[in-house]
């Protein structure tokens, strides 16, 4: 919630319209595209509004939390899922979502 909060102040209105959920792992069909792809596990995915539902963010916590070596990483990783997956949900760089915050992983 504090990722969402943050890029609130900067997008005011727009995140409001974003539901963001917490899921223990991505579905068996995710899991599946990743390794078909060779991917890594996902750590979030989006899924565009519909007609009756808003647009949703769905971040995987135990995948992030395997990954993430302490709680300021836990709270970088999980930052870096939000502001991806809302420049993947508007199709906007993630520079211009979150100016002030890059991922170090280029292929993020």
């Amino acid at each position: 919630m504090a990722s969402a909060q943050r890029l609130a102040q900067r997008w005011p209105g727009k995140i409001e319209k974003i539901e963001f959920l917490i899921d223990p792992v991505p579905s068996d069909k995710l899991l599946d595209q990743a390794s078909a792809l060779g991917e890594r596990v996902p750590l979030a995915s989006s899924v565009p509004a519909g007609a009756r539902s808003p647009a949703r963010i769905i971040i995987y916590r135990l995948p992030i939390e395997q990954i993430a070596e302490n709680t300021g990483e836990l709270l970088d990783l999980v930052h870096q899922c939000v502001v991806h997956e809302v420049a993947q949900l508007w199709m906007k760089p993630i520079s211009e979502v979150d100016p002030s915050y890059f991922p170090e992983d280029p292929d993020f």
